[in-house]
């Protein structure tokens, strides 16, 4: 089963890995281009290198990383048309596998491993990019008074919690992209906009005759817990700061997020991710049904 269903994954990546390297590796090589560019600038005001160094790697890889997980979720209800518009249902229906295994490939690795791609991809980019900023802006000797073993470990720190984050993000947001995917699948280019209004004019008419806004408080909850699993706690430290203190924080940057990202599994421990599974199951088993009526 388990080589049958890395087959599965294999032809997703097969079809789509283009276009996936291609959303996760322009970005940066854009903003390389443009920093290497002799006329351009670059103002960072009285932040020093450290602390210069550090938003830029967090800032680079936030910025693919957000680009893809976008991109995916905007073109996951496309996913769920393309088999019967390209009849490519023909060759999952030939497999000896059943209709759940060939479309939980599909949303595994366009809902996990684009962004998980993009998060590897960005975080090898933002080194190179920060490196180039600092250079720009404090000159290439600077490199050599960077604290770089604080900054490793920091770095390695943030790539798990960052990962951890999209695996609990992809969890709060399921529900919505699988109602998504499941209307598309069963209404075809109407099922957004259908769904859309279904959800509006419910949870106006549930407001307005029953005073109830279940509708809208779930939407809202799982919007936020999902942004609250990539992080759950921000520093809202501000104002100009020295390499003293930009280190000083940069070495308490593993614990603050493994402390982080248990605040962030203990959101899933709630009653609202019971509702999100119940959603997200119920979707994905509308998406089979789907499926196996095709067959």
């Amino acid at each position: 089963m388990s080589e049958r269903f890395k087959t599965l994954l294999q032809r997703e990546w097969i079809q789509h890995h283009r276009g996936w390297l291609v959303v996760t590796t322009l970005p940066p090589l854009i903003a390389l281009v443009l920093l290497l560019m002799p006329f351009s600038t670059v103002d960072v005001g009285p932040m020093p290198a450290l602390g210069v160094f550090l938003f830029a790697t967090v800032a680079v890889t936030t910025v693919v990383v957000g680009i893809a997980g976008a991109a995916a979720v905007f073109l996951a209800p496309g996913v769920a048309r393309r088999d019967y518009q390209d009849r490519s249902i023909e060759f999952w229906l030939s497999l000896p596998t059943g209709h759940g295994a060939s479309i939980a490939a599909t949303l595994l690795m366009h809902l996990l491993f684009v962004p998980l791609l993009a998060l590897a991809i960005g975080a090898i980019a933002s080194q190179v990019i920060a490196l180039v900023v600092v250079a720009r802006v404090f000159g290439a000797s600077s490199w050599a008074h960077l604290p770089w073993n604080s900054l490793f470990m920091a770095d390695l720190a943030g790539l798990a919690r960052a990962a951890l984050g999209i695996v609990l993000a992809t969890f709060w947001v399921s529900p919505i992209v699988l109602a998504l995917m499941a209307a598309s699948a069963w209404l075809q280019r109407w099922g957004v906009a259908v769904l859309a209004l279904t959800v509006s004019v419910g949870h106006g008419l549930l407001r307005w005759l029953y005073g109830i806004t279940i509708i809208d408080d779930v939407l809202q909850g799982l919007v936020k817990n999902a942004g609250r699993a990539l992080i759950h706690h921000v520093d809202n430290r501000s104002g100009p700061v020295d390499d003293a203190e930009v280190l000083s924080w940069i070495v308490g940057i593993p614990n603050w997020l493994f402390h982080d990202g248990l605040a962030a599994i203990g959101d899933l421990f709630r009653p609202l991710a019971i509702v999100a599974l119940a959603i997200s199951a119920g979707c994905f088993a509308l998406l089979v049904l789907r499926r196996r009526r095709s067959g």
